[in-house]
């Protein structure tokens, strides 16, 4: 049974702009709630889940993060190994308290202040989640491999 989802992560998870945000069109019959934050980092999504997050799994039950971030790390010149340690240490946070970490790869953008190295480090953490998600999450979730949204250009 599953008690609770809750989605982190950055904008594309509570939207921007007007648009509509992704969980928001998710209708599982099951409570689920946005925690996610307009232009924030893995490490600013960690910080804050220690209290937004953390406290509220449900006993007995299945309690699923979903989180997608990591774009805006690289945008904000972390590295790639960098943009990886933060997205491991927020799934490690999570699980140890009762969480179960459902992480998205990271979609390509070309918006104004995107940095020239974005695609290419954005290609090197998705190779790395592909290959080792099951180190630090429970599920990945590949919509960086998705054919209408997932490859440079398809903003």
């Amino acid at each position: 049974m599953i008690g609770l989802i809750l989605y982190d992560g950055n904008s594309l998870t509570c939207s921007r702009g007007g648009v509509t945000a992704y969980p928001d069109m998710i209708q599982l019959g099951i409570p689920s709630a946005i925690v996610a934050g307009n232009g924030s980092t893995t490490e600013a999504q960690d910080a804050l889940a220690y209290t937004t997050v953390d406290p509220l799994p449900r006993p007995g039950a299945e309690n699923w993060v979903v989180f997608w971030e990591g774009a805006n790390d690289l945008i904000g010149g972390a590295t790639v190994d960098e943009a990886i340690q933060h997205l491991a240490a927020y799934c490690a946070h999570r699980r140890a308290a009762g969480w179960q970490v459902m992480l998205v790869t990271l979609l390509p953008r070309s918006s104004d202040g995107t940095p020239d190295t974005y695609e290419a480090s954005r290609q090197a953490v998705n190779v790395w989640l592909r290959a080792r998600w099951a180190d630090i999450a429970d599920m990945l979730v590949d919509v960086g491999a998705d054919p209408c949204m997932g490859h440079a250009g398809q903003e």
